[in-house]
Order: structure tokens, then C-alpha cells, then sequence
């Protein structure tokens, strides 16, 4: 129960509620709400691209014909370009949610905010 509780105070501090009596300051939220989003999806990322090869081979793939840029070989020559390719591929989809989720939890208070300092809310 105490690391849920503590899991939650921590998770309100990220996102830009009070921890404590300090707010915490604009910049280091978006710095630990980048972090949020960039750890767990390349996490993911690497969870990704080990399920997906350890089915496909890379020479099966229906793009392992394709020329490789300023080399005489194929794709599908070079196993780690495959592999490395495919995890930054896992890594953007990862990532994409996860911004997508972190974007979503905004409070109401944090979109208006976000709104007025930018000057698209104006006064009628």
C-alpha cells in the first residue's frame, strides 16, 4: 500500500501537481515527461524487434531485395542494419503511444495554461 501511495505522489509531481508545498517548475516536468515517454518505449522498442525476429528471418522479409544505398549488396546482406532498422521502427510506434497517452493525461489546468501562454485563448 505504501509503494502505491508513494508510485502516485511521484506521478502527481510529473505532472505538474504539488509535491509537497514546492510546484514543481514547467521545464523539469516536460524534461521528465519526455523521459516518461522515451524510456518505456525504448524498452518496448527492444521487446518488439526481439518477438518480431525471433519469428522472421530478415532474408524472408518482402524488402530484403532492396539495394542497400552507396553498397553493391542487398538488405538483407546486412542482418544488424535489418535488425537496427526494425527496432527504431518498434521504437517510433512505441514512442507515438506513449506521447499520445502522456498528451492525453493532461489536466484541464495544463491545457489551459498551455493555451493562454501560447495566445490562442483570447478574451471576447
Amino acid at each position: 500500500m505504501a509503494l502505491a501511495a508513494a508510485a502516485l505522489s511521484r506521478t502527481a509531481g510529473i505532472f505538474g501537481k504539488v509535491m509537497g508545498n514546492e510546484p514543481v517548475p514547467r521545464t523539469k516536468r516536460y524534461i521528465e515527461r519526455i523521459a516518461l515517454v522515451l524510456w518505456p518505449s525504448f524498452i518496448v522498442g527492444g521487446i518488439g524487434t526481439v518477438c518480431f525476429f525471433s519469428l522472421f528471418d530478415p532474408e524472408t522479409l518482402p524488402f530484403s531485395t532492396v539495394g542497400i544505398p552507396f553498397s553493391e549488396g542487398q538488405l538483407a546482406d546486412d542482418r544488424v542494419l535489418v535488425y537496427s532498422i526494425g527496432f527504431f521502427i518498434f521504437w517510433a510506434f512505441a514512442a507515438a503511444s506513449s506521447w499520445l497517452t502522456s498528451f492525453l493525461q493532461r489536466s484541464p489546468n495544463e491545457v489551459n495554461k498551455d493555451s493562454i501562454a501560447s495566445g490562442a485563448h483570447k478574451d471576447m
